[in-house]
């Protein structure tokens, strides 16, 4: 990401950052961190981090560091990192990835989180648990959270209050598009899908219906109501979760996700930072800005360096590395470029798995074996990690030859491989940057969250994609037609008719224009950085100008 750098020295200020406990989440925030840094040496940055996710995230700064060590913040004030602390709230942990374990480091972050905001506002040195505050001399003046801390303004209001401090102004940090924003907060007058579905709870509650039960009949319940996009085409509400019926998603993460609604109108919040590119879906930001009243900062993908340029070196970090870079080497030297699909099964709170399967016509049989398992036995609900991906899954492939099934891929190294054609994706918002800046298009598969609108975008917008319709499932069986006419029969014939004429595509002339589109994609965005609406509001964001 090239911006130039403030020429001018600027008074220096502390902004206190407050990511998510998930990855997801928690990695674009981290690099618009060390994005800002870079083009604004006057900022001074905290990272509060839960103990699960502060290794990872320490391995992240210091391949950055590394990678960036002959860069000096500008007027040689010293390296980047030395205008960075990572804090990890609360003791040190062991990252063992199952649910009892995230739902804890989950428990202990909440608990000690309030602890640590108030001795940074009090200008304390020892925060406790052996964290020192480097920046002690200075008082966070602005604050960067993630949307799905939805407790934090009010720890927030304590703090300050607690030691007489000014409420700093807030920026949250929201990893979705625009478009799914309009219609999770915007529409149907500042109530969205997100405004509904606690507004019917609250009823139930009302009516004697515990908590619990509410959220559990609540959250998967949609009218069936068009949703009038502005930058991408209608669609009944029910499409935007289009596999949502197929998640074994807990009824607590549930209670931690629709709160999110009144973090976005909480009126400390002074506006709302997005890493998507403006000028693709202009006109919604406009009629969002107006009804919400605040300003969207679009600030673009927040990757490394090495991915916006290309310049990342291959490297081996595990086990899987090794597997799935030699099966992609044997795969180009057999069946040569573009021969391979990369598909990433996906979790809420971990990475899932990846599976490559060669396009031949052997593996096009494949792929069609594999497509039908979300609808007849829901095998994309085990994304390893946090749950393992059950064997008969695996049996499916064990005499295939042409397949290579890893827990973690390195995904950017995946993506840029010579051998990887196309990409079948959940279109989660990491994802969606890394495969259009690696210039790769995709097959798309959404779930839920922003991902439907995402989908909508990439491949009915700027057709760089084909997305799987008969896959879907919704949770009322009287939803089975899309707004575009499309009939959800939902058959192994119907999928395996349709995955046949993906393969066709993907592997044709059709598949070539849409790496063409892809490419042009990216040149669109680098242009936003440059001249338009990314380069602006990072700008904005380092000066602090957030009205």
């Amino acid at each position: 990401m090239t911006v130039a750098a403030q020429e001018n020295p600027l008074p220096a200020f502390h902004l206190l950052v407050i990511p998510a406990t998930f990855w997801g989440h928690m990695r674009p925030l981290f690099h618009l961190i060390l994005n800002l840094l870079k083009l604004h040496p006057h900022i001074r940055a905290t990272i509060l981090l839960s103990p699960a996710t502060s290794d990872r995230m320490i391995k992240d700064l210091n391949a950055f560091t590394n990678s960036e060590k002959k860069l000096q913040s500008r007027g040689g004030t010293g390296s980047i990192s030395e205008h960075l602390q990572v804090v990890t709230c609360g003791k040190d942990s062991t990252v063992v990835y199952d649910a009892a374990a995230a739902q804890k480091d989950i428990e202990d972050y909440s608990t000690v989180l309030p602890g640590f905001i108030k001795e940074i506002f009090s200008g304390e040195r020892d925060l406790g648990y052996g964290r020192n505050n480097r920046f002690a001399s200075m008082i966070p003046t602005k604050i960067i959270m993630d949307m799905c801390q939805f407790t934090v303004p009010d720890i927030l209001r304590k703090a300050v209050s607690e030691v007489d401090q000014p409420m700093p102004p807030v920026l949250v940090f929201c990893p979705i598009s625009f478009s799914a924003m309009y219609s999770m907060f915007v529409t149907n007058g500042l109530q969205g899908m997100y405004g509904r579905v606690l507004r019917n709870i609250d009823r139930d509650v009302a009516a004697g219906i515990p908590v619990k039960d509410a959220y559990a009949k609540r959250s998967f319940d949609f009218p069936g109501e068009v949703v009038k996009f502005i930058d991408i085409p209608y669609k009944y509400d029910y499409e935007l979760e289009p596999h949502w019926a197929l998640q074994e998603i807990p009824v607590e993460s549930l209670m931690a996700f629709f709160p999110i609604y009144h973090t976005m109108f909480d009126p400390i919040v002074s506006g709302f930072i997005m890493p998507f590119t403006g000028e693709f879906e202009a006109e919604t930001i406009k009629v969002i800005e107006k009804e919400m009243g605040k300003p969207l900062f679009s600030v673009g993908p927040q990757v490394p360096a090495d991915m916006w340029n290309n310049t990342l070196q291959r490297e081996i970090a595990s086990d899987d590395d090794r597997k799935a870079l030699t099966f992609l080497d044997d795969m180009e030297t057999v069946h040569g470029p573009k021969s391979v699909c990369y598909l990433r099964l996906i979790s809420m709170s971990a990475s899932g798995p990846s599976t490559f399967l060669t396009v031949d016509r052997t593996s096009s049989a494949g792929c069609c074996r594999h497509s039908k398992r979300p609808v007849y036995q829901s095998s994309l609900l085990f994304p390893s990690g946090l749950k393992a991906v059950p064997q008969d899954f695996l049996d499916e492939f064990k005499d295939f030859k042409d397949y290579c099934h890893v827990t973690f891929a390195p995904q950017w190294q995946v993506l840029n491989h010579a051998a990887t054609g196309f990409f079948i994706t959940h279109c989660g918002s990491n994802s969606t940057s890394e495969t259009i800046l690696a210039e790769v298009p995709i097959v798309a598969m959404p779930f839920f969250g922003d991902q439907g609108e995402i989908a909508a975008l990439l491949t009915e917008v700027f057709k760089i994609g084909i997305d799987i319709k008969q896959t879907k499932t919704f949770t009322n069986p009287a939803h089975n037609t899309l707004y575009d006419g499309t009939k959800i029969v939902g058959t192994e014939d119907a999928i395996k008719e349709e995955m046949r004429g993906i393969w066709v595509w993907m592997t044709g002339k059709e598949g070539d224009e849409m790496r063409k589109r892809v490419a042009e994609l990216k040149q669109g965005i680098k242009q936003s950085v440059a001249s338009g609406m990314i380069g602006r509001d990072l700008t904005k964001i380092g000066l602090g100008e957030w009205a």
